[in-house]
């Protein structure tokens, strides 16, 4: 799994804008089943930008647009294992 994954790598094809646009914002929905929230919205017609993709940081995520443009995340958290 590649950890250095950007947001543009994230949201492709997506564009995302340079800072200098001013703010942005990600809705974030966290689920107890990204891949089962993933389907569903499939079902209902809805298609999904990027992932399902796990995270370096205990994460797994999928984002979807809604018909505004307005990019939303799904997001579970993944089981970790506690540091030795």
């Amino acid at each position: 799994m590649n950890h250095d994954v950007s947001a543009r790598d994230r949201l492709a094809p997506l564009a995302v804008a340079p800072q200098s646009a001013g703010s942005r914002v990600l809705f974030a929905i966290w689920v107890d089943d990204v891949d089962a929230a993933r389907a569903e919205l499939a079902e209902r017609g809805v298609s999904l930008v990027s992932g399902p993709a796990d995270t370096a940081w205990g994460t797994r995520n999928a984002q979807f647009a809604d018909p505004g443009g307005h990019v939303w995340g799904l997001a579970q958290e993944l089981d970790r294992e506690p540091a030795s």
